[in-house]
Formats: structure tokens, C-alpha cells, sequence
């Protein structure tokens, strides 16, 4: 296929998530949220809104991506969030067209236009988005051989779950699939005793 078609494909994906815009209840709750992180330079740790639990113990979990929210909507309204709710769609986009790999094109891009318009139906107004892309992320570093052994990659990693832990509770999503993968490599170095070192390795720089 030529790459008038892959930029099709890409188009068409880029369309899913723009144009699908459905305000999510919590929207606005989001950025008021972070209207008062932004004005008070801090996170609150108590429910000011509740009627029937005012003061009660708040851990805003997403505090980091509810900033972001009250910023772009404050400075580009409306379109502004949908612009980067596209923009984050597009970032899975490609490594959902990246893990995709199969021998035949036509193939690929069918599974990368299923996958990423099965995505695009959840991609609300919510900060889960930013989950989805770092799971993406995740998943590429892990099925990549040669970067789990690469020092980058290791100091990589804790920045990437650094950053998610600020943005989204999602953040533990990732740590059970880091630790998934690093026992599947653990297992797999007793098993396949052939390739024990090379696995245990792996399993190594993950731990």
C-alpha cells in the first residue's frame, strides 16, 4: 500500500477522535478543580464541594491533568480542548500502528483503524485519556528486545510513571502490567533454559 494510504488511515483516525465530542459530566468539575490548584499553587486534600460530606478527605489523584484541562479551556475555550483531546488520540494512534505489526500492510491497517476507533469511542473530556496513552507507550518500551536492556529505557521508565502518577491514578494500571511482563520473564527464564540469561536479564532491568 502506498503512503497516501497510510496518511488516509491516519486522517481518518484523526477525524474519529475530533469529532467525537461528547461532554462528559465530570468536565467541568475537572477544571474547576483545577482553577483552584492554579490560584491557591496547591493541591486540595479536602472536599469543598459536597453537600453532604463538605471537608471530607479528598486525594485528587488526577490533579496534574485537571491543571491542564483549567489551562487549555481557559486560554483556547472550547476548541482548545478538543485539540488536545486529538492530539493525545493521534500520540496512541501511532504506537497503536507501531505495535500493529504484521507482514501484510492491508492487515496492519485494518488493525491499526479497529484498535484506534475502538479507542476513540472511550476518548472523552476525562484525564483517563492520558492513561491510555502512556499504557501505549508502556507496551511499545516492552515489546521492543533490545530497549528493555538499554540504560535509557531505565531511567525512562520511572520518569514516564512519574509523570503518569501526577496526571492519573491510571498510574497502577501500568505497574501491574510492568509487573506482569517482568514475571512472565522471570518464569520464562526457568522454563527456557536455552535463553535463562537473556530473560532473567530482561526481568532484571524491569524489577
Amino acid at each position: 500500500l502506498s503512503k497516501g494510504a497510510v496518511l488516509f488511515c491516519f486522517l481518518m483516525v484523526a477525524a474519529f477522535f475530533y469529532f467525537l465530542r461528547v461532554a462528559d459530566p465530570d468536565l467541568c468539575w475537572h477544571m474547576k478543580a483545577g482553577e483552584i490548584i492554579g490560584r491557591t499553587y496547591d493541591v486540595p486534600r479536602h472536599d469543598v464541594y459536597s453537600f453532604t460530606a463538605l471537608n471530607g478527605k479528598w486525594t485528587d489523584h488526577e490533579w496534574g491533568m485537571n491543571l491542564i484541562l483549567y489551562y487549555v479551556y481557559s486560554l483556547l475555550g472550547d476548541s482548545g480542548l478538543t485539540v488536545l483531546k486529538t492530539l493525545i488520540g493521534l500520540g496512541i494512534a501511532v504506537i497503536i500502528y507501531r505495535l500493529a505489526r504484521v507482514p501484510h500492510r492491508g492487515i496492519q491497517l485494518l488493525v491499526f483503524l479497529l484498535v484506534s476507533q475502538a479507542v476513540a469511542c472511550f476518548a472523552l473530556y476525562r484525564p483517563q485519556l492520558v492513561t491510555y496513552l502512556f499504557i501505549a507507550i508502556l507496551l511499545l518500551i516492552l515489546s521492543q528486545r533490545e530497549s528493555i536492556s538499554n540504560k535509557r529505557t531505565v531511567v525512562f521508565i520511572p520518569v514516564l510513571f512519574f509523570l503518569w502518577a501526577n496526571l492519573h491514578g491510571g498510574f497502577l494500571a501500568g505497574l501491574a502490567l510492568l509487573a506482569g511482563y517482568a514475571c512472565v520473564s522471570w518464569a520464562r527464564g526457568f522454563w527456557d533454559l536455552g535463553f535463562c540469561a537473556e530473560h532473567w536479564r530482561r526481568a532484571a532491568h524491569l524489577t
